[in-house]
Formats: C-alpha cells, structure tokens, sequence
C-alpha cells in the first residue's frame, strides 16, 4: 500500500513539475512574440531542473547527514 502511495505521489509530483514547465516557456514565448521557441524553452528550463535534481538535492541531502553527524559527535563528546 505505501508503495503504490509512494508511486502515486512520485508520478503527481513529476507530471506537475512538467506543466509547470510548459506553462512558463509558453508565457516566455508569448512575451517575445514567438510562440516557435517554446518548444526550446522548454527543453532549457527542463534541463536545467534535471541538473538541478541530480546534482544539488543529493549533494544537499549528503551536507545534511554530515552536518547531523558533526554535531552528534560534538553533543556525545560533551
């Protein structure tokens, strides 16, 4: 059961990031009077997110450990 939320969850969460996507190359293309190169734009910005994802997220969750991990040696050293 808590696979079959977890999946459902996943699948919201990726397709609202997509049309969220959509959404913001259309309004850029339509403010420079092309609606052409939203299609681009879209692959850019979708781009850039996935970079994001797989390089900064992981990274910060690793900080985050290493963090908690300093300070509770430093609280069971005291």
């Amino acid at each position: 059961m808590y696979n079959m939320i977890n999946y459902i969850y996943i699948y919201i969460y990726t397709h609202i990031y997509i049309y969220i996507d959509v959404v913001v190359s259309i309004t850029i293309s339509f403010f420079l009077k092309k609606i052409f190169y939203a299609s681009i734009f879209f692959i850019i910005i979708y781009s850039i997110e996935q970079i994001v994802n797989a390089v900064l997220v992981p990274n910060c969750v690793f900080l985050f450990i290493l963090w908690e991990y300093i300070i509770l040696n430093k609280n069971m050293r005291n």
